[in-house]
């Protein structure tokens, strides 16, 4: 520390480097050192006096952290002041400054410091001052987790400190709250409070010192909260089953605390109270717990405040019944009263079998201690001993009550029933109960005849050795269990007898037929032990005579009888019965015996060409049926001569080929199994009917015969062998459509083949040339409209090149048509006057010219006339009003389709091409039509299509009210119609809307008023007669005058003479 003058300048540079609050003096304070004298060098005097600092003081304790705030005694204005910091192991910090309070900017070394400080004035450093020991240390630390929830007043905080220090608990910035403890070497602490904390969030700080120096550091502050804990019921818990009224609840609370015990939601009355001792309570209950459902609930209250448990559902078992009748071992029938005591008002009753849980009696609310239950054993109890035992239930239910024995009777059998099966198997079945003993007898007679011990109910037994009887059976039955005694208790006989009676059984039947046609019969009968051996015999249906010798039935239960001789092919309808005694069964349901025909015979297939003959032998009388491998078709071939013998030509040719024939026979209704026999036919040669004229288009259809149906036959060129067309023949004829061929001379032949079967034919030369066009006309000496459509085809075009065709209409020709390029189709519409004409055509094509088309006869008539009015099913009446469209100056007559003379009416067209005739139709039921015919001279159009129309009746007359009649609203109507008619009448502008309805005409004529009010004023009036349905023509009234409604039609003023 002790420094030459020469030095000191350099070592207060250094010592002042990063010292804060030097920056804000107006002059540094190596400017201050160069003020001093250069004669000033004298050193710095080491330790005068000690002079302990403000602060730390002498013996203080400290945190060693930086910011320690150092106060010194007064030292004057501007003084620099030099601070050599020494603590333990070697530690040094130097700082010098000019700015006071100074806080240290650095952290010490845990341990004893001393702090050597001088001041600098005057130009020179003065003497060293020294500042006497203290101690430092890290500040306590608090390990609690922050936040940390106490459920009590007095906390226990943890934590970190100076081994040996003494530390303390305080509210921050607030008062200590407990007594200090010191610590040992570990340096782990761990304080509580002895003043109590309300409730809340806190701020904890800690306070810790150190033995020998003076002083306090602080640590924290830490949060916690204070929240007592609420009271909780250990005991019972929930779903507890509690037998005692007054038990004892336990659980955990708030040490000092009250407790109370209360009912859920019920603040009275109170059934038990207690304190907290160290957070356990156990509180015996004053008020006894109610039977039933209970839910309680521990009310804690503390320092005024009151906290809740959860609510602990718990049963409390109501009293132990207790069974006094009817006696024990006593016996009862399945229904008695069960009584007893000990039971409680309000609870349900219940019997059940001891130790398990079938109830059999419930008494649904008890009134008191003394209880009587109707109990109903269950039958799937066995008769015997039973235990039962009671138990009473309010919510929940009691403990089961001690057991009391009883004696239950079998019940009687029930049901009682016997069947016999068609083997004369017995079946016996009833009720009983599983286990019992069962013994049947027979009616008045106690001996059993049978006994077994039941196994299920309801039981079945079967007894198969019961005698055949023309008489009947009858059997009674009852039941029995050992009792305690090892006597049985029996249960009452059957009420009702069983009866039945035990026939021969019916055999079964079947039969075989060996390959020799001789059937064998068999199947299956009954013996009895002890008795002789049942018969069999075998009848045709509806007979008497046994077909077969009679026979005895095996031991093994099986029988068997053969035929003597064949039988003839057919089905037989046969029985049998079986004999015991002098006792028969029914006969067994006759069976169909089928006796199959033997195989047919094909003897020979003789060649003829595609009709081949076939022959061959049969069973005499039978009828063959043939077919063939080329078809489905059946052939039948009856053997009519009955000589066994049968021969066959298909009608139908076959084609070439390899054919397989197959026949069966059919007698008696039996057909046998088919044979075949294979054959072949030959292939025929197909011949080209040469071309009329050796000549065709170029498109050629050949012409031949030859063909096999089914057969290909092409047509190909004779010197390349192309194929120029091809067609499966279906008969003898045959047509082939060839490839357009060039405008030249070809020779061409057919070959006919099936399959690997062929046959060519001789060859045939034709040239191919330009036909003339067709004409779609019909035929000559048509007549066609004034205006028509001349149709036909020509040849189509083909690559660039395309037809033309000329019409010529008489000797006048026409444009060149030209026709469709695809087809050849061509036409052209042409108007020509009336009278004979006579169309042709020719066609070119490329340099080829045809020749004309025959000469065309046609003769130019009018159209028909064309009818507008009256509609298609329209309604009309006699006097018709027919018009319609036709030519100018042509005459338009009219005629029923049905009988066109005499003509209804006739009319001349008009200029503006119209026409009008009115007829009048014959009086007819119903509908009919009529037809038109557009006349000019000898020229006719022919009929038109028939109109359909629908003739109404002739409409009624009025007779009232008179023209020009004053009325009242409701005006009266009157007239004449057909006998048994009807009149309906309407307003004039609205047929919808009738006026009056089904006014009756049944005697000519008709009378109704009006059901509406009509306007005042003129008014006409509509009617319309019906008969069988049918409407006429509606009439019109003549015109009437309807008064106003303050006027009567003799008030209204009349209408002047005229």
């Amino acid at each position: 520390m002790d420094k030459e003058n020469d030095d000191e300048k350099q070592e207060l540079r250094d010592g002042l480097q990063g010292v804060s609050g030097i920056a804000d003096d107006t002059e540094s304070v190596p400017a201050i050192i160069e003020r001093r004298g250069e004669g000033d060098t004298e050193p710095a005097k080491p330790f005068l006096t000690d002079r302990p600092l403000v602060a730390p003081g002498p013996k203080a304790f400290i945190s060693r952290l930086r910011g320690y705030g150092l106060a010194i005694p007064n030292v004057g204005t501007w003084h620099i002041i030099q601070f050599d910091f020494h603590g333990p192991n070697g530690a040094y910090q130097s700082r010098q400054t000019r700015s006071f309070p100074y806080a240290t900017d650095f952290d010490m070394a845990a341990g004893q410091w001393e702090i050597h400080y001088r001041k600098y004035v005057d130009n020179k450093w003065w003497d060293w001052y020294n500042s006497t020991p203290f101690f430092t240390a890290d500040p306590p630390t608090i390990t609690t987790p922050p936040g940390t929830v106490f459920e009590t007043d007095y906390p226990t905080i943890e934590g970190k400190g100076l081994p040996w220090a003494t530390f303390q608990l305080f509210r921050h910035q607030g008062n200590a709250l407990g007594a200090r403890v010191t610590i040992g070497p570990s340096g782990d602490w761990s304080v509580t409070a002895t003043d109590p904390l309300e409730e809340g969030t806190h701020p904890i700080a800690i306070a810790q010192t150190y033995g020998g120096w003076n002083g306090t550091i602080f640590g924290g502050p830490l949060s916690i909260t204070i929240k007592f804990p609420d009271p909780v019921i250990d005991s019972p818990r929930t779903g507890d089953v509690i037998r005692e009224r007054k038990p004892v609840i336990s659980g955990k609370g708030h040490t000092g605390a009250t407790i109370n015990i209360y009912r859920a939601n019920n603040g009275t009355p109170i059934y038990g109270t207690g304190t907290v001792r160290n957070g356990q309570w156990s509180i015996p209950l004053t008020t006894p717990l109610p039977a039933g459902p209970f839910t309680m609930i521990a009310v804690q209250i503390y320092a005024g405040e009151t906290k809740c448990s959860s609510n602990v559902p718990v049963s409390v078992l109501p009293y132990l019944p207790v069974i006094t009748q009817p006696a024990d071992q006593s016996l009862q029938s399945r229904s008695f009263l069960l009584s007893g005591t000990a039971g409680e008002a309000g609870t349900t009753m219940k019997i059940y079998v001891d130790l398990i849980d079938v109830v059999v009696g419930t008494l649904p609310s008890v009134t008191g201690d003394a209880w009587t239950v109707p109990v109903v054993i269950p039958a799937s109890f066995p008769p015997g001993e039973i235990r039962l035992a009671a138990e009473q239930t309010l919510g929940v239910p009691s403990d089961r009550s001690f057991y009391r024995s009883f004696k239950i009777r079998p019940d009687r059998v029930a049901s009682l029933s016997a069947t016999v099966d068609g083997n004369a198997k017995v079946t016996v079945q009833g009720s009983g109960t599983v286990g019992l003993t069962l013994d049947i007898h027979y009616v008045g007679n106690e001996t059993p005849i049978k006994s077994f011990t039941v196994d299920s109910n309801p039981w079945s037994k079967d007894f198969p050795d019961w005698l055949p009887s023309a008489t009947q059976y009858s059997i009674g039955a009852r039941q029995s269990t050992p009792g305690g005694d090892n006597q049985p208790i029996y249960s009452d006989w059957t009420e009702v007898a069983a009866t039945f009676t035990v026939a021969v059984p019916v055999p079964t039947l079947s039969y075989r037929v060996n390959s020799e046609g001789i059937p064998t019969f068999s199947g299956a009968g009954r013996n009895w032990p002890e008795q002789a051996a049942c018969r069999i015999e075998v009848r045709l249906n509806n007979t008497d005579v046994p077909i077969v010798p009679i026979v005895e039935v095996t031991g093994s239960g099986t029988w068997s009888s053969a035929a003597s001789e064949r039988w003839a092919p057919g089905t037989y309808s046969v029985i049998a019965r079986q004999l015991f005694g002098t006792l028969s069964s029914t006969s067994v349901p006759a069976i169909a015996v089928v006796i199959p025909a033997p195989l047919v015979v094909i003897e020979k297939v003789a060649e003829n060409g595609l009709f081949p003959q076939f022959s061959g032998q049969c069973w005499p009388g039978a009828v063959v049926t043939i077919t063939f491998s080329d078809n489905d078709d059946l052939h039948p071939v009856p053997d009519i001569d009955t000589d066994g013998k049968w021969t066959f030509q298909r009608p139908a040719a076959f084609s070439p080929g390899k054919f397989t024939a197959s026949a069966t026979q059919t007698f008696g209704g039996q057909t046998s199994h088919p044979v075949s026999m294979s054959f072949d036919v030959p292939m025929s040669v197909p011949v080209i009917t040469p071309p009329p004229g050796g000549q065709t288009e170029y498109l050629p259809v050949l012409h031949g015969t030859g063909g096999i149906d089914g057969c290909l036959i092409q047509v190909l060129d004779f010197v390349t062998h192309e194929v120029l067309g091809e067609v499966v023949a279906t008969a003898d004829n045959w047509t082939v459509e060839l490839t357009e061929l060039d405008y030249t001379s070809h020779t061409v032949f057919a070959m006919q083949s099936l399959g690997d079967i062929k046959s060519a034919g001789e060859p045939v030369m034709f040239n191919v040339v330009l036909f003339a066009p067709t004409l779609n006309l019909a035929l000559s000496r048509t007549s066609v409209p004034r205006t028509f459509m001349v149709e036909g085809y020509a040849r189509r075009g083909k690559g660039f090149d395309r037809t033309e065709v000329e019409l010529y209409l008489g000797d006048a020709m026409q444009p060149r048509i030209h026709p469709r390029f695809a087809d050849g189709y061509f036409e052209r519409r042409v108007t020509l006057p009336l009278g004979p004409c006579e169309l042709k055509a020719r066609q070119f094509f490329k340099d080829q010219i045809s020749p004309f088309t025959d000469d065309l006869e046609i003769t130019v008539v009018p159209d028909k006339a064309r009818i507008e009015t009256p509609g298609v099913d329209e309604a009309v009446g006699q006097l018709l009003n027919v018009c319609g469209f036709g030519h100018p100056g042509d005459t338009v007559v009219v005629a029923l389709a049905a009988a066109i003379e005499p003509l209804l009416g006739t009319a001349v067209v008009e200029e503006n091409a119209t026409w009008f005739c009115q007829v009048v139709l014959p009086e007819t039921a119903g509908g009919l039509s009529i037809v038109t015919e557009q006349r000019n001279g000898i020229y006719v159009s022919g009929w038109s299509t028939p109109r359909k129309l629908e003739l109404l009746d002739v409409e009624p007359r009025f007779t009232a009210p008179s023209e020009g009649a004053w009325t009242s609203q409701t005006p009266g109507f009157a007239g004449d119609a057909r006998t048994n008619a009807s009149v309906d009448v309407c307003a004039w502008y609205d047929l919808g809307t009738n006026w009056a309805e089904n006014l009756d005409g049944s005697d000519g004529s008709w009378a109704g008023t009006s059901e509406y009010g009509l306007p005042e004023g003129p008014n006409w009036a509509r009617a319309v007669q019906i008969i069988a349905g049918k409407r006429s023509m509606p009439a019109d009234s003549k015109r009437f005058e309807v008064a106003s409604p303050d006027e009567t039609p003799t008030q209204a003023p009349q209408p002047p003479l005229i």
